[in-house]
């Protein structure tokens, strides 16, 4: 009776006992990895104060962050530098042996204050801060980090509301931007702004790239001969403009500095265009009186996109652009431009779910220009973006001999821009 039951209690070893070491390794591992260590993985806060943003936190092995950092003062901040802390001095700011890490006006970060080359910091724009070291309570760097070990401290930015050199009538801001909770592995989230921002992030995630969904759009109308709207610091952007005939033949219209994907075909013009560029919207005209309104989107990450554009033809008083949407949940930018005295244009027919972002007409009430935005757009059906013009024969055609004659010339082009692999949020 012993044997069997020396031989049962063997057989239930042998049964479930590598089921058990095989536990005992896993449980090990995660001790190791600090799993079971209280307070080792916390949530991920970036709580930031009024007037700036706190997105995509994330803490390295290294001991470094990571964050987008927007701000929304008003004024444009020169000479920035930012610094990450486990605490505050006695005063309340940061420990004296803090390295500042500046950014130059690449977004690049330098260990050293790049007075040649300032990052200029407007209000309404972000700036993605890469690896910046923390430091800890005792004012040493915090350093190597395992995975899910938990970091709670602070950020800060200091900067000067003038360009070059610090010092006199040009002292240095010192600011907190936000209190942080973070861990290695966790992170890729954050609080929005403490207060008066306008504008927020998200990341977006393609099947090769990861980029920042953040856009700002603008618009601006002057009766000069050049214009510039750019929409602060981003690597895309979508421009809209147009320009009057102006009361001297033939009319001279807009030259666009940005590469054109669309504009009329007018004699004498193009008074109307569209297209993109890396480096903003500006451009210039001849006219007499000179007027030209600009509308401008920037967005991050250089997103590929696919266009619909369109321009007016013969008589035709509007353009409907009709596109397709062959990717779920696309961004798509819609774009209208029309003037040439024969303005102002009506307001667009969008698509359903989409958002006016920028509608501007001239004072004069000739030029007019328009952007909207559209989330998360569904494939299936075909969408209609229809931006028209009225022809005011008593108005405007004194100045304009082409125009007393119906049909009007039409100066009107229309575009959309899809983004396939970007869900941002914006205004």
């Amino acid at each position: 009776m012993t044997g069997r039951k020396a031989q049962s209690a063997m057989e239930y070893l042998m049964t479930y006992g590598w089921a058990i070491i095989v536990i005992l390794v896993v449980l090990a591992v995660l001790y190791i990895l600090g799993i079971f260590t209280p307070n080792k993985i916390l949530g991920t806060q970036c709580n930031a104060l009024f007037k700036y943003s706190c997105q995509n936190l994330h803490l390295a092995t290294n001991g470094s962050v990571s964050f987008l950092l927007g701000q929304n003062s008003g004024t444009t901040e020169y000479n920035i530098a930012v610094a990450c802390t486990q605490t505050k001095n006695a005063t309340g700011g940061p420990n004296p042996s803090t390295a500042w890490m500046y950014l130059n006006s690449t977004g690049a970060v330098k260990s050293s204050y790049p007075y040649s080359n300032t990052y200029l910091f407007e209000s309404g724009t972000f700036a993605q801060v890469n690896n910046i070291p923390c430091y800890s309570s005792t004012g040493s760097l915090l350093g190597s980090q395992k995975y899910g070990a938990g970091f709670t401290g602070f950020l800060w930015i200091k900067y000067t509301n003038l360009p070059g050199t610090p010092g006199g009538a040009n002292p240095t801001v010192l600011s907190e931007v936000a209190s942080v909770q973070v861990s290695v592995g966790a992170g890729g989230s954050g609080s929005g702004s403490g207060g008066g921002s306008t504008t927020t992030s998200t990341t977006a995630t393609s099947s090769t790239t990861s980029i920042q969904g953040t856009y700002l759009t603008a618009s601006g109308t002057s009766a000069t001969t050049s214009l510039n709207e750019t929409p602060g610091k981003y690597s895309l952007y979508i421009c809209g403009g147009v320009a009057s005939g102006g009361n001297i033949s033939p009319y001279p219209g807009i030259t666009a500095a940005w590469t054109v994907d669309q504009q009329d075909s007018v004699s004498g013009g193009p008074y109307s265009s569209i297209g993109h560029s890396s480096s903003g919207c500006s451009a210039t005209t001849s006219s007499t009186p000179p007027n030209l309104t600009i509308a401008a989107i920037g967005l991050n990450g250089s997103p590929t996109y696919s266009t619909y554009l369109k321009n007016g033809t013969g008589g035709n008083l509007y353009v409907n652009v009709s596109y397709t949407v062959s990717t779920a949940n696309s961004f798509v930018v819609l774009v209208g431009t029309c003037g040439f005295e024969y303005g102002p244009c009506s307001a667009a027919s969008l698509p359903t779910g989409c958002t006016q972002r920028q509608s501007l007409t001239d004072a004069v009430g000739f030029d007019s220009v328009y952007i909207a935005t559209c989330q998360s757009q569904a494939v299936g059906p075909i969408y209609y973006f229809n931006y028209s013009v009225s022809c005011q024969i008593t108005k405007t055609c004194v100045a304009v001999p082409a125009c007393k004659a119906q049909p009007c010339p039409t100066a009107l082009t229309d575009g959309a821009y899809i983004f396939p692999d970007y869900t941002p949020t914006g205004s």
